[in-house]
């Protein structure tokens, strides 16, 4: 016998704004409260409870039916005739063409304030009607079905919401015989003609056996008071039923006698005639409350399952009261959870975790035992259930997979803060994924091994291994950042799985260890595609770091990938590479020059990128012509061919190809390299040297070659007297010149050269080369050009004289045009110009301006001569000249004529010549620039 609660529901009194008497029946709907009495009805939105509607009916009515948002409502008189009242506010209307009808039950199904919706109305006498009312009027109206049989409730429930818009209802129909018929269906929100094929789809019909005395139900459960063999008893079951076997039922004492029923969430509400009020547990069919209502006959009970939290009421003919329940779900949780129906548990859960986890537990144990392991380990993972235990069970219940979906949902709930459970965790789900992926691969050898026996290959095993595949990458990459990256590497390589590991070390981007595996495992490609694909600025050094063991032995790939990422390369980390391969492959092997990859490399630096421009990679070109310069080669071409590379760039491009030249000039020398030598000093337009080389090296050809570059004549002479130098001593010695002289006898052979010379440096004569004849030589050998050279000597001294003569009398032109320039000549003096000695404004006094356009007081002039110390004779007659004439003004007494010729003189005598640019200045060369008055003013 369970206990009863006293305090699992209380019945408080409901005061109306308005006195009501003969209440004929109550509803409330979404939080709103239908109120029929007094002939009205009375529309109360418990939100606002103060504001009350009333809608006067002309004729009594004696039931309604509100829409489950209560913003529609039809009422029915005892003559059946019924009136549509628009609960937010209108007129009332009547509704003819469900007059003359026996109306038992109107279903809702969905609605707006504009319209109701498909309606279902139900008769007494089994016939279904759809039934629409748009905009306060009726619309459409059809009979739909007739069932052939009494009815006297119907109820519906939406079972399910589907993608495409639609909604799915199950309606059921209780007769009163007590059969119940379920139909489904689906509809979406618009059209006419719902239910025309309702009815002939598959129904579930299940019998009670007994006539339905009391009908109620909520939005998923409906109960039934039947009398069977003397007492009532409660039949309760769901809606969307099933089979008769969905049906439970709740004994009642024979004193117990229903004059109403309810059903809650959780239990169900019967008032005795007795005016007891009785609740009993839906779930072990206890009852567990009971108070006395002896004040309070023929009480009707009545619900609220539309609002967001539901409500009880309890009404009589004269009063209202809301049945109020603080705690209806305590220990409700209980009982489900024995009743393995632990979802409904958790709901009542929310705010109590620790209920919630013994409840969690319990489903997990449960759905284990059931053999749902995935869904087990998944809730369990979620609870304090110690993870030695949970495991334990899972190992021996299922693959190894589940105990893998065990682990990641509980990884999911650790947090940051536990850094130590999150590492053991990812490794081990690592172990897991690795072992079963271990185990798909036996199976597909195995596989194959039943494939060479013409077996069938089972493709479910690769589809299985790609998706672990795709979980594990999943996984690794979603948990990088909390697992321990050397512990997972060791598992999967302890495994041999080196491909998981090397997407493991790509997922982490440590892209050297993959480096490293493809380089110890000599898989020299795949290096290169790592390079290629994931080199960035700041992981740069893994190039240099492996470019020794790339360069060996892939060489032409590697500098491939070298000139793609050359824009991120410094190229001064590879020469150790460079120098490495050239030592130990290059030459050992006899790569030619051509296909030599360290001087490919550098000549893409050098010739294409221009590196050698600055002076920090000077190195590299070093690198790249000593490396040309000492390769075992006897010829010279493929130097020659990239110094003559080097020099067009520099005539086209006025770029200077930089290198330390006396470095490989040495190595030139060295290694016996003369015609780049002769090369790099024309180079270097260092001309002299490269003749000088070049002709003791017999090589006259080059010389001649070196002597045509030099471009200013005079030196361009200087270099082809040193190459005809050599060629004359050749004729002389009757040997070989090499310069188109072999088909002349030896009597032509010099003048052919002295021709071939004038040709070549059109300034060298006969008299330049003369010099160079040995002592006693036979000059008749070149009689016709020395005669031609003296016929030119005399023609150009005729021209010479001609030109001096010209010249004397150019120079007497010149003179006489300086005398009339100094009488005719005149010079513009500024304002503000100051006298060139005392540096005061010119125009104060009397002044004297020269050819030299140097303008002085006469006064200062006269000082400065005086002043100055006389350096010629010249100098000193011209001194003495201005103190005569001094000495003649002081002896003027009045009279002015011979003071004016005196005066005449001394102009004539000051303006001989300027002071400051005359002759007169080189007797003061010696003196200081400052003498000791003018010195003491500078003096600190």
């Amino acid at each position: 016998m369970a206990l009863l609660d006293p305090q699992l529901f209380s019945a408080e009194n409901v005061q109306l704004q308005f006195s009501v008497k003969d209440i004929f029946s109550l509803n409330v709907t979404n939080n709103v409260l239908l109120l029929l009495a007094n002939s009205s009805l009375f529309t109360i939105d418990l939100d606002a409870p103060e504001t009350v509607h009333q809608f006067a009916l002309k004729r009594p009515v004696v039931t309604f039916w509100s829409s489950p948002q209560s913003w529609h409502c039809i009422g029915k008189t005892q003559k059946y005739e019924y009136f549509y009242i628009p609960t937010k506010g209108g007129k009332v209307k009547a509704l003819s063409k469900l007059k003359g009808l026996d109306v038992c039950k109107l279903l809702w199904f969905s609605e707006s304030l504009e319209s109701s919706g498909p309606m279902l109305v139900l008769t007494t006498n089994g016939q279904l009607y759809e039934y629409w009312l748009e905009n306060n009027s009726e619309g459409y109206f059809k009979k739909v079905w007739d069932l052939k049989e009494d009815v006297i409730e119907a109820y519906r429930q939406n079972i399910k919401s589907n993608g495409d818009n639609s909604n799915m209802w199950a309606i059921v129909l209780v007769c009163k015989s007590g059969k119940l018929i379920q139909f489904k269906m689906k509809f979406g929100n618009k059209g006419y003609g719902k239910f025309l094929s309702l009815f002939k789809e598959q129904t579930v019909t299940t019998d009670l056996h007994h006539a339905p005395i009391k009908c109620s139900a909520n939005k998923s459960t409906m109960c039934f008071s039947v009398l069977i063999e003397g007492s009532e008893r409660i039949l309760l079951g769901p809606i969307n039923f099933k089979s008769e076997n969905d049906f439970s039922a709740i004994r009642l004492k024979a004193s117990e006698s229903v004059q109403s029923i309810m059903i809650t969430n959780f239990h169900v509400l019967i008032y005795t005639t007795d005016n007891v009020l009785l609740a009993y547990n839906q779930l072990d069919h206890q009852i567990c409350h009971k108070e006395n209502f002896s004040q309070l006959p023929n009480v009707k009970l009545t619900s609220d399952y539309n609002s967001a939290s539901s409500t009880y009421w309890m009404y009589t003919e004269h009063a209202i009261y809301e049945l109020v329940s603080e705690n209806e779900s305590d220990g409700i949780w209980k009982l489900l959870t024995a009743l393995n129906r632990y979802d409904e548990a958790l709901s009542l859960l929310n705010d109590e975790p620790m209920k919630r986890e013994f409840v969690m537990i319990e489903k997990g144990k449960y759905l284990l035992g059931q053999g749902n392991l995935y869904e087990s380990a998944k809730i369990l993972a979620k609870t304090s259930q110690p993870l030695e235990v949970v495991i334990e069970r899972l190992s021996q219940k299922g693959p190894k997979s589940v105990l893998r979906y065990y682990l990641e949902n509980k990884l999911e709930t650790v947090t940051d803060k536990f850094k130590g459970q999150k590492i053991i965790l990812t490794s081990w789900i690592v172990e897991l994924f690795v072992e079963e992926l271990d185990g798909i691969d036996r199976d597909l050898i195995y596989q194959g091994k039943i494939i060479n026996n013409e077996g069938t290959p089972d493709t479910t095993l690769l589809d299985k291994k790609r998706k672990l595949l795709k979980d594990m990458n999943k996984f690794l990459a979603h948990y990088e950042h909390s697992m321990d990256k050397k512990t997972v590497y060791q598992i999967i390589e302890n495994h041999n799985r080196h491909e998981d590991l090397l997407e493991f070390a790509i997922l982490l981007k440590d892209y050297y260890y993959v480096m490293k595996y493809y380089v110890v495992h000599e898989r020299w490609e795949d290096s290169l595609k790592v390079l290629l694909e994931y080199t960035t600025a700041d992981n740069i050094h893994l190039l240099y770091d492996f470019s020794t063991s790339l360069l060996i032995n892939l060489p032409s790939k590697t500098v491939d990938v070298w000139i793609r990422l050359i824009d991120l390369i410094n190229p001064l980390n590879t020469l150790p590479a460079l120098l490495v391969y050239n030592k130990n492959i290059a030459i050992p092997q006899g790569v030619t020059v051509e296909y030599n990859q360290a001087l490919r490399w550098l000549k893409y630096l050098i010739f294409k990128r221009n590196v050698n421009l600055d002076n920090e990679f000077k190195i590299l070109a070093n690198t790249f012509w000593s490396i040309l310069v000492t390769y075992p080669s006897s010829s010279e071409d493929h130097i020659l061919k990239f110094l003559e590379l080097a020099s067009q760039k520099k005539r086209s491009q006025q770029q200077k190809i930089t290198f330390d030249h006396d470095f490989i000039l040495r190595l030139c020398f060295k290694h016996n390299k003369i015609q780049t030598s002769i090369f790099i000093y024309s180079f270097l337009e260092k001309y002299e040297l490269a003749i000088d080389l070049a002709l003791k090296n017999d090589l006259i050809e080059v010389a001649i070659t070196v002597a045509d570059r030099a471009s200013d004549e005079s030196r361009r002479k200087q270099l082809w007297l040193k190459v005809a130098k050599k060629l004359v001593s050749r004729v002389i010695l009757n040997s070989n010149s090499d310069v188109d002289l072999k088909n002349s006898t030896e009597l032509t052979k010099l003048p052919k050269l002295i021709e071939f010379l004038s040709v070549k440096c059109p300034s060298i004569t006969i008299g330049d080369l003369l010099p160079l004849l040995p002592p006693f030589y036979k000059i008749d050998i070149v009689q016709d050009p020395l005669i031609n050279h003296l016929n030119q000597l005399s023609t150009n001294l005729t021209e010479l004289s001609e030109a001096m003569t010209c010249s004397v009398e150019t120079t007497k032109q010149i003179t006489e045009k300086l005398k009339n320039f100094k009488n005719d000549a005149f010079q513009v003096v500024e304002p503000y110009e100051s006298c060139a000695l005392c540096h005061n404004l010119l125009s104060l006094r009397k002044f004297v301006v020269f050819p030299c356009f140097h303008s002085i007081h006469q006064d200062c002039l006269v000082k400065a001569v005086l002043d100055q110390k006389a350096g010629t004779s010249e100098e000193y007659h011209w001194q003495q000249e201005i103190i005569s004439i001094q000495t003649q003004l002081k002896s003027v007494n009045g009279d002015g004529k011979k003071l004016k010729e005196i005066r005449r003189q001394m102009d004539i005598v000051v303006t001989q010549r300027c002071v400051l640019c005359s002759n007169s200045r080189i007797g003061v060369i010696g003196e200081p620039l400052l003498d000791n008055n003018e010195a003491k003013k500078w003096s600190i």
